[in-house]
């Protein structure tokens, strides 16, 4: 596994597992006990994913430049996958999910606000 590490590959892994029993993809009649659970260990597995990327240290300006691309490429997709919920919800009549909206909110005035304080004080 030379690009990709072993804590990457378990963390992916974690969130993946976690994600699929929290969406109930088959509509299987999940107990309330099982999903708690299932949520329960999203949120811990998020947090050390979290935790990873927080206390990530690159030995050269070759990885730190690859760790901003992939950062660029995760926020673009999650804006992507949000803005394509908000428009299915929209398009179907549903009603937008209010967290739909906020998150992108968060999402871009963040990203807004970390490169102002980047441009100031680093």
């Amino acid at each position: 596994m030379k690009y990709l590490s072993v804590k990457e590959l378990l963390l992916t892994l974690a969130i993946t597992a976690s994600v699929f029993f929290c969406t109930n993809f088959f509509a299987q009649g999940m107990p309330s006990m099982v999903q708690m659970f299932a949520t329960g260990m999203l949120v811990v597995v998020v947090g050390l994913f979290a935790l990873y990327i927080v206390f990530e240290k690159t030995t050269d300006e070759r990885e730190a430049h690859h760790r901003d691309i992939a950062g660029r490429v995760g926020y673009t997709a999650g804006i992507l996958c949000i803005t394509v919920a908000i428009l299915i919800a929209t398009i179907r009549h549903s009603g937008v999910d209010p967290m739909l909206p906020i998150t992108l909110l968060v999402m871009i005035v963040s990203k807004i606000a970390a490169r102002v304080y980047a441009r100031k004080y680093l």
